[in-house]
């Protein structure tokens, strides 16, 4: 996924309080083909499950750091350079029913209530051109809501 901001309207923030976003995430194949059918896997979730796009694990009520951890000195830098951020940051959804429109359109996917943490970096923009999106250094995986 890709975030799209505008550098004037969209610069580098710092959450003061929880912010509440939405995440598609994948259940691993693993762990997927126990379960037979959709219905099973609906009546069943699953604890862990990993990132759609990087296939990083992820663990519901954990927050998950951004790979690579990028410095203040990096994160001044990529808000005074990039209108597009691909990488180096946790993508999420601003809106519930975006997030789940996604879901609806992929194999294996579920959707997850986050939160970014008070005091963590983030961007504002659009996901891919299409929704309204966060990019953030962390996040934390809250509950399954679809």
């Amino acid at each position: 996924m890709c975030l799209e901001r505008d550098r004037n309207k969209n610069p580098l923030k710092v959450a003061k309080v929880d912010i509440v976003c939405y995440k598609g995430v994948q259940v691993p194949y693993e762990k997927w083909f126990k379960f037979k059918t959709w219905w099973l896997r609906k009546l069943r979730r699953f604890k862990d499950y990993q990132t759609y796009f990087s296939g990083d694990s992820i663990t519901l009520g954990e927050i998950f750091v951004a790979q690579p951890v990028l410095s203040e000195e990096d994160l001044h830098i990529f808000d005074l350079n990039k209108d597009f951020i691909e990488e180096g940051f946790v993508h999420s959804f601003k809106n519930k029913r975006d997030a789940i429109e996604f879901a609806k359109d992929r194999c294996y996917v579920d959707v997850v209530e986050c939160i970014i943490p008070a005091g963590t970096y983030y961007f504002e923009g659009m996901n891919n051109s299409e929704t309204e999106g966060y990019v953030s250094t962390q996040i934390k995986y809250v509950k399954v809501i679809y």
